[in-house]
């Protein structure tokens, strides 16, 4: 009796691994399934924007941007979950990626530290209305999870950054919350806006042409039109940018860089000049920046795109939407 329940005992941990393995091989082969791993508790940082994300079928369609390369050509598989699976706004969702070695199969639990985060995840909604910016941490797991909320309604666009072997690596999924849906509208718009007690403008190119590269600079002001020369680092950069296109398929995350930029770029580093300075370990120091904080940035194709600022004013994170059209 004693090795016939030894036995039973082996055949019930064999039928567990083997249903575990078959919950990760449907979320790397398409949409994002609810599944219950381990409790994860990372909760989003209080620097994050509560904008909104979506969970709920994430769609695997890691597609390549302007200095990322995909999963598959860093040589690695990433298997995602969402709990619960179909999350309604407001509700605490839990989102998770496992990294893994193409080769090996074996989990990848710790990256490199990348903007003081091993992880930077990014989403938007479709019609570009919400945005978010939290960060994934490593949990018993191995996985990198990160627990937020979404307010609103739709579909959004997960873009998943971290490094790989010195190259950046960007995941999109698509992830639905409630009904999903929505659709931007988008037209440009570059008018001065205040957020949190600042006033933020963006001063771009008169024209800004796919393929080349287009400097771009904040001003950033506060009660009475002082100069906001009190902003600190954010994740170890003067700011954090991210450009999304109107259909949300190109995406871009770069780094506001110290000093006012001159017409042409002769003001600041380029993203390949920041990439091969090792400028995304740290950009911080502990001084403070502005009231001009310029950005580089190549749009790949023409259209609008939305982009958005974060600049961090005395301990708050604040975000600053501008819409741009390049031609």
């Amino acid at each position: 009796m004693k090795t016939y329940a030894k036995r039973l005992g082996l055949v019930g941990l064999l039928v567990a691994a083997a249903l575990a393995v078959a919950s990760y091989a449907t979320i790397a082969g398409g949409n994002m399934q609810g599944m219950d791993h381990g409790s994860g508790e990372s909760e989003a940082e209080e620097e994050t924007d509560r904008g909104s994300t979506d969970h709920g079928s994430m769609n695997e369609d890691a597609e390549g941007a302007s200095g990322a390369v995909t999963p598959a050509e860093a040589g690695v598989e990433i298997q995602a979950r969402v709990e619960p699976a179909s999350p309604a706004p407001g509700e605490p969702t839990e989102l998770a990626y496992r990294v893994s070695d193409t080769e090996s199969g074996e989990a990848i639990s710790e990256l490199p530290v990348d903007h003081e985060r091993q992880m930077h995840l990014i989403a938007v909604s479709r019609d570009l209305e919400q945005f978010q910016h939290v960060h994934p941490e490593a949990d018993a797991t191995g996985d990198f999870a990160v627990t937020t909320e979404f307010p609103a309604e739709g579909t959004y666009a997960l873009f998943d950054e971290f490094v790989r072997d010195g190259r950046k690596v960007l995941d999109r999924r698509e992830v639905e919350v409630g009904a999903g849906g929505g659709v931007a509208s988008l037209r440009p718009d570059l008018e001065p806006k205040t957020v949190d007690g600042l006033m933020v403008s963006l001063e771009a190119p008169e024209e800004i042409r796919a393929g080349e590269e287009a400097a771009f600079t904040y001003t950033l002001e506060k009660g009475e039109g002082t100069p906001a020369d009190d902003l600190e680092p954010y994740l170890g950069a003067p700011a954090h940018v991210a450009i999304v296109s109107e259909d949300t398929q190109e995406f871009a995350h770069t780094h506001g860089e110290a000093d006012a930029l001159e017409e042409g770029g002769s003001g600041g580093h380029s993203e390949t000049e920041a990439a091969e300075e090792g400028e995304h370990a740290d950009h911080g120091g502990g001084q403070n920046f502005g009231p001009e904080i310029g950005f580089h940035h190549t749009f790949e194709t023409p259209g609008l795109y939305k982009v958005w600022a974060q600049f961090n004013h005395h301990g708050d994170v604040t975000t600053v939407p501008f819409v741009v059209e390049v031609t």
